[in-house]
């Protein structure tokens, strides 16, 4: 997100996904945590307007987990384009559009940018 210009909540969204608690890394529960994004296990859907260009940050903040994140549509995943990795702007040849899915390991992040066409793209992880 450049310094350049001022943070605009309207089209920069930073999504972090990080552990329940302590619970969350003992073997003895059969069970997979649902963890959480942005601080909650229940976040709000994002309000992504049609047409314009919206920035990702990424931030997988698990001790141990790695995390999926995509953007999808009902039959297939969106197009995103990577822009930053770990707080440093990718080189114009890495920026190409790409299937919008991304498998990060811990304490990794990542920026994409994201135009919707249509609505009705949803995010997961």
């Amino acid at each position: 997100m450049d310094s350049a210009r001022p943070y605009d909540t309207e089209v920069e969204k930073v999504i972090v996904v990080g552990g329940a608690g302590p619970s969350d890394s003992l073997p003895q529960f059969d069970f997979e945590s649902p963890g959480l994004v942005n601080g909650t296990s229940d976040p709000p859907p994002l309000d992504l307007k049609v047409g314009r260009t919206h920035r990702f940050r990424l931030i997988n903040m698990n001790p141990d987990w790695r995390v999926i994140f995509s953007l999808a549509s009902d039959s297939a995943l969106a197009r995103w384009r990577p822009v930053a990795k770990d707080g440093a702007d990718l080189p114009l040849s890495r920026q190409g559009a790409r299937p919008a899915w991304l498998l990060t390991g811990p304490g990794e992040a990542a920026d994409f940018e994201f135009t919707p066409r249509v609505g009705g793209i949803s995010g997961s992880r």
